[in-house]
């Protein structure tokens, strides 16, 4: 009868440590489960901040864009007239210069010839370049 009674207590000893050791794993897997989801939160919080930040920059870019090119619009529908009346008067130098650019001459040679600032010179150059682009 001793012997069965020091079974039984070595038996439930040692359920008993498994069950602690197990019952020890589970909340230690539990505790780092935890941590990780935790820093997976702080991540996604992160990346949702810097979405709305580049989402707030992207409608600034296009919003700027989209006025560039209403002057730009505006500048070509403003170019056009200018040269059609200086045509019907004779020509006048932005209409010369649009010619001149046209048969190859720099934005210097414009400045010189007719007078033009460089930055007149600049931009007329440019232009008629992006017409022969489009």
């Amino acid at each position: 009868m001793l012997d069965t009674i020091n079974i039984f207590w070595i038996s439930f000893a040692a359920v008993s440590l498994v069950c602690i050791a197990g019952f020890w794993a589970l909340l230690s897997l539990y505790s780092r489960q935890r941590r990780e989801l935790e820093q997976a939160r702080r991540q996604i919080e992160s990346v949702s901040a810097n979405l709305a930040a580049l989402c707030s920059g992207a409608v600034g870019v296009d919003k700027r864009v989209a006025r560039l090119e209403k002057v730009g619009r505006d500048f070509r529908v403003w170019q056009e007239r200018e040269q059609s009346q200086g045509q019907g008067q004779g020509g006048n130098s932005f209409g010369q210069a649009i010619q001149l650019v046209r048969s190859g001459a720099t934005a210097g040679k414009l400045v010189e010839e007719l007078g033009l600032s460089r930055n007149e010179a600049d931009l007329i150059v440019m232009l008629h370049g992006m017409k022969e682009a489009s």
